[in-house]
C-alpha cells in the first residue's frame, strides 16, 4: 500500500492516507507547542501518532489499566520524612504532619483490599509479599505514632497539649507584642497591642492549633 501526506507542509499536523485518501494516522510535527497525545506530550520537535494508530502496545495497555480496579496505597511516613526542626528553626504545625499517621492498621486493611480486590489476579507469592511489605511499615508507623503524640508545650499558649487533643482552635493566644502601660480594660501594667488587654482581661483574642518547636 503506498502513502502519501496530506497537508505538508502547511500545517503542524498532517493526515497520512492511503490511495484512496481513507485516514491511516495523523502525524504532529514542526515548531510549535509539543502536542499532547494518549502517550504523554511529545518532546519539541519530534513526530507524535495518535490514537488511531493500530495495534501500539501502549494503547492496548492503557485501554486494559482504564477498566482494573485502582487501590491507592496510603501516604508512606517516610516520603519526604517527618516535620525536623534541628535547632528550633521553626514551629512545627498540625498540618506538618502526615495525615492519618495515627490511624491504627491503615497499612495492613490498605493490604487486605488489594489482596482481595485481586484474587484470581495475582499469585500467592504477590499477596504475601504485599501482606509483608505492609506489615512492616504499619510497624514503622505504630513507632512513630508513640513520637508523634507524645505531650508537647505550646510556644503560643505553653500550655500542654498532644496531637491528638490538638485542632484548628485548640490554642488561644494574642498575636500582639507586650507593651508596660495601662490595660485598657482592667488598668493592669501592661497590656497587648493586638487587643489593649492583658491576660487578667482576655485569655487570647486569637484561635489557632498549637505549635511547638519540635
Amino acid at each position: 500500500m503506498c502513502t502519501r501526506l496530506c497537508g505538508w507542509p502547511l500545517s503542524s499536523q498532517s493526515n497520512l492516507r492511503d490511495n484512496n485518501c481513507r485516514l491511516v494516522r495523523t502525524i504532529s510535527y514542526g515548531h510549535g507547542p509539543p502536542p499532547t497525545t494518549p502517550h504523554g506530550v511529545t518532546p519539541h520537535g519530534f513526530f507524535a501518532v495518535d490514537a488511531m494508530t493500530p495495534g501500539h502496545a501502549l494503547h492496548r495497555a492503557a485501554a486494559v489499566a482504564q477498566h482494573a480496579p485502582v487501590v491507592a496505597a496510603p501516604h508512606s511516613p517516610t516520603s519526604g520524612g517527618f516535620p525536623q526542626t534541628p535547632g528550633r528553626s521553626r514551629p512545627v504545625f498540625p498540618r506538618d504532619f502526615p495525615s492519618g499517621v495515627t490511624e491504627e492498621g491503615r497499612y495492613t486493611d490498605w493490604a487486605k483490599q488489594v489482596t482481595d480486590g485481586g484474587k484470581g489476579l495475582i499469585s500467592d507469592e504477590a499477596r504475601a509479599e504485599i501482606e509483608k511489605l505492609a506489615a512492616t511499615a504499619q510497624k514503622e508507623v505504630n513507632s512513630l505514632v508513640r513520637i508523634v503524640d507524645r505531650t508537647r508545650r505550646c510556644i503560643q499558649c505553653h500550655k500542654n497539649f498532644t496531637q491528638k487533643e490538638n485542632g484548628p482552635e485548640a490554642c488561644t493566644h494574642h498575636i500582639g507584642s507586650v507593651k508596660f502601660y495601662s490595660c485598657t480594660g482592667c488598668g493592669g501594667k501592661k497590656y497587648y497591642s493586638c487587643c489593649n488587654k492583658c491576660d487578667n482581661c482576655s485569655a487570647g483574642c486569637r484561635k489557632t492549633p498549637h505549635a511547638s518547636y519540635d
